[in-house]
């Protein structure tokens, strides 16, 4: 379920089509409103600055990454975005509010493709969130060390299937591995070392034993195998 709080929240008013283009939550845990997907922040103010009671009010559009799709955070009490920015999934976007047409502290969180309202998009299942009133909990997001630690594991798996898997996730697989470049002292893909260069180090410690050495240098985008012949062969 990937909700824009992080923790409990309720949802007080259901998705009816055209009708209430999205769900109406209020977030229990605490009030603040994250990003859902990856994505760039196209509005983020007041719908109509000149009538703070119209519509959404204070609102967040986000258009998600490789897609048509926005999505919306409205009735904001506050914005710690701005127009243009790039966001991941579980990025603070704002606080919860009563701005624009609300009677009410809670955040309208809806999907439009292409920005339409005639394309109004089923909020309840891309998010997982149950259209009926009740209380949830977000699923948690991690952040990129947390993420970066697990591909180190192998949680995550390698190559295509951890990428797909960290997208379908809502995370950012490049960001992340990044990161693990950065946890591992390796070098972006680009400026990969040398099989052989890799190896030497293998043979000088620096990139354990066992499992710990195989998960280690698949994480960060080695061939073990590769690398474990040329140490091999190096020791011979």
């Amino acid at each position: 379920m990937k909700g824009p709080y992080k923790g409990k929240f309720k949802v007080t008013q259901e998705f009816k089509g055209s009708a209430h283009d999205g769900l109406d939550l209020v977030g229990l845990t605490d009030k603040k409103i994250y990003s859902t997907v990856n994505g760039t922040v196209e509005r983020a103010g007041w719908e109509n600055s000149q009538n703070k009671k119209q519509g959404f009010g204070l609102y967040v559009r986000i258009k998600q990454s490789d897609s048509v799709d926005r999505y919306y955070f409205g009735h904001l009490s506050e914005i710690a975005v701005k127009t243009g920015q790039t966001v991941k999934a579980g990025d603070l976007l704002g606080t919860e509010g009563s701005t624009g047409n609300s009677t009410g502290s809670h955040c309208h969180y809806c999907v439009r493709g292409n920005a339409s309202k005639a394309e109004i998009k089923d909020v309840c299942a891309i998010s997982g969130i149950p259209n009926k009133i009740g209380t949830y909990e977000s699923s948690a997001q991690k952040n990129v060390s947390e993420l970066a630690e697990e591909v180190i594991k192998g949680i995550w798996g390698n190559g295509e299937e951890r990428r797909k898997k960290l997208s379908e996730a809502g995370y950012d697989p490049d960001t992340v591995q990044q990161e693990v470049n950065r946890l591992l002292g390796t070098k972006s893909n680009s400026t990969k070392k040398s099989v052989e260069t890799v190896a030497k180090e293998v043979i000088a410690g620096k990139w354990g034993n066992g499992s710990e050495r195989k998960q280690r240098l698949t994480a960060a985008g080695y061939d073990y195998n590769a690398v474990q012949q040329t140490v091999n062969r190096l020791l011979k």
